[in-house]
């Protein structure tokens, strides 16, 4: 079986916050950027918690199987030898938060 596939995904997410109940100092750009990080993070470990869970059940609705035939067009492409390979690959997920607007009402 060839070697499974590693796939760099990359979210990059705007973001308004337009309620919250206890409101942070969001005039503080560090606090700011303290929330895009706990968002990174968060969509990340949710992300891997998706894609583990897809590759048990061995279905593809993302479509990584078509992006991996298409990048390897050389390479014959099965997909009974797909699906095991799908099942061992290696997911990494950038996300990258940015609050652009901040609309705080009471």
């Amino acid at each position: 079986m060839p070697t499974p596939p590693t796939f760099d995904v990359s979210v990059e997410i705007k973001a308004r916050l337009d309620e919250m109940g206890n409101k942070p100092d969001l005039e503080n750009t560090e606090i700011v950027k303290k929330i895009e990080r706990e968002v990174d993070r968060k969509m990340e470990k949710e992300m891997r918690e998706l894609v583990a869970l897809l590759q048990k059940k061995g279905v593809d609705p993302m479509g990584f199987g078509e992006h991996y035939r298409s990048q390897n067009r050389s390479a014959h492409f099965e997909k009974e030898k797909w699906r095991e390979m799908y099942k061992q690959a290696k997911f990494r997920f950038h996300v990258k938060t940015q609050i652009i607007r901040l609309s705080i009402t009471d």
